[in-house]
């Protein structure tokens, strides 16, 4: 399917990312490579499921959610994407996400799997996709460990890992540069 400015009224999602079509710093050209683009998304908790709901959302056309975890009722609050029966039914994040990013936007083609990145299914996990994104929230604890994770598994091939980190409100600032001031 294109995202035919003249084919607008035709297609719910077509309608829906108008407004980026009509945004010069996109347009035709680049909603139609979005539409061609994959990513692999590492992590489907609070910051993996704002990436993964943006990304549908704006017309990306492929999107592989790869999360080991499943949903609790202790999630909700801060993860968007899921509701009081995937919790219930004790849904893989990774299946709950693809059920509800796929009622979103049935045009883009999103794939959940129930696994935890490693080097030993890098390739697996990996083949077909442009870009990894490491959504996967973390304490300054636990920021070093994931990061080399992620880069560990992504070695060697010639996908572009990039990393969307949120930190503890204690933690350092981002890539060793000073927080900006909280304002208090």
């Amino acid at each position: 399917m294109g995202w035919q400015l003249e084919t607008a009224d035709e297609s719910p999602t077509a309608r829906e990312i108008l407004r980026q079509i009509l945004f010069a710093g996109i347009g035709q050209d680049g909603q139609e490579n979005l539409l061609g683009s994959s990513a692999a998304l590492v992590g489907c908790g609070a910051l993996g499921t704002v990436v993964a709901n943006l990304l549908v959302r704006g017309g990306l056309g492929r999107l592989r959610i790869i999360d080991r975890d499943f949903v609790e009722p202790s999630n909700l609050q801060r993860q968007m994407l899921f509701d009081e029966s995937d919790a219930r039914e004790a849904l893989p994040k990774a299946v709950a996400a693809q059920r509800h990013l796929r009622a979103i936007n049935s045009d883009a083609e999103v794939e959940g799997v129930v696994a935890d990145l490693t080097p030993a299914n890098a390739s697996e996990l990996l083949g077909g996709v442009q870009i990894v994104l490491d959504g996967r929230t973390t304490s300054r604890r636990g920021c070093s460990s994931t990061t080399r994770q992620s880069r560990s598994a992504c070695r060697g091939y010639t996908l572009r890992l990039l990393e969307v980190m949120a930190y503890d409100d204690d933690s350092p600032g981002r890539n060793g540069m000073p927080r900006l001031p909280s304002g208090k």
